[in-house]
């Protein structure tokens, strides 16, 4: 599908049929294009637009590139395929004096909103389309990473701040299930940090690339300004999320060391109750042997004497070890 959106009187018009000049069109937005549509757009601009597969390519030169007084750039942004489940997907910039061509081959939550605010408002530029379409997608970023942000916050506070849940009041108060949880939702959140920040990445690069390219394309002081902008918070939101992949990692650490601390105390608890059972099992196995000689064998008060003996020899460890606040 593409959409052709062009400058009628000052206002916006869009459209999905074939024109048959480039006049007044400042926006062709290709989504999911067939080889049909990738052939008319190159033969109505005179362009040779990347293939799905050079879209992946990892090469700077391959994804920041002139041609012909056009600027080809290809940047990454991050989508949700399922809860909690992101990955990147590349767009294609094309930036000519006079237009713009994005091409994508999924739905972005970015450019369509951003279409739908542009209706409401006066033609503009391509210059301006394109430094406005970039800031909203720093603004989306910024967005994702202050989700991703008060989500790590509540996970730091649920480890740290509830140590009730960390005391072993029976052996069915260690859940292997909701340590395995949290872990594996922390991990998740270490992934998805990643591919945002490969994606703000790409756009920096982006920024950096068009600044650097403004002889191809005119930049007024305003647009080199706002471009300048757009770097920079580019960066300095990779930087945050430079911060929370490494709040990422300690949070990791710090559960994999708090599960730890449980299955010590667990294990504590085990070495306890086998070194209280020990005296009395001795005990009983004395006089459990079955010899013929033993002098409490007729005593009257054997039985209880050796049931007593049991008891003081597990209470009194028992008591040893609180004295020495080792339970």
């Amino acid at each position: 599908m593409i959409q052709y959106y062009s400058n009628q009187n000052g206002a916006i018009s869009v459209t999905e049929t074939k024109p048959t000049s480039t006049a007044g069109i400042f926006w062709y937005d290709i989504l999911n294009p067939t080889k049909e549509d990738e052939a008319f757009i190159e033969s109505l601009l005179g362009i040779d637009l990347p293939t799905r597969e050079e879209m992946q390519e990892l090469e700077v030169s391959a994804r920041l590139y002139s041609e012909d007084q056009q600027l080809f750039a290809i940047a990454s942004f991050p989508v949700e395929q399922a809860e909690d489940d992101y990955s990147n997907v590349n767009i294609t910039f094309v930036v000519a004096k006079d237009y713009i061509v994005t091409m994508r081959y999924v739905l972005t939550r970015v450019i369509t909103p951003f279409a739908t605010r542009l209706l409401r408002k006066s033609a503009p530029t391509a210059q301006e389309l394109l430094l406005s379409m970039m800031e909203a997608f720093v603004a989306a970023f910024a967005d994702l990473l202050e989700k991703k942000t008060a989500r790590l916050d509540g996970i730091g506070r649920s480890i740290f701040t509830q140590p009730h849940a960390l005391r072993i009041k029976s052996l069915n108060s260690f859940s292997v299930r909701n340590w395995r949880n949290m872990l594996q939702h922390i991990g998740m959140l270490g992934q998805m940090l990643a591919v945002i920040r490969e994606g703000l990445v790409s756009f920096s690069r982006m920024a950096t690339f068009l600044y650097g390219q403004s002889n191809h394309v005119t930049l007024d002081k305003d647009a080199a300004s706002r471009l300048a902008t757009i770097e920079r918070d580019s960066t300095h939101l990779s930087e945050h999320a430079d911060y929370l992949s490494d709040k990422v990692r300690f949070l990791l650490e710090a559960t994999l060391g708090l599960i730890n601390v449980e299955q010590n105390q667990i294990i504590k608890l085990f070495s306890v109750v086998s070194v209280v059972l020990m005296p009395p099992t001795l005990v009983a196995s004395i006089y459990g042997m079955n010899f013929k000689w033993m002098p409490e064998l007729e005593w009257h008060f054997g039985y209880p004497a050796a049931v007593t003996l049991m008891v003081m020899s597990a209470v009194l460890p028992f008591v040893y070890f609180k004295f020495k606040k080792w339970l």
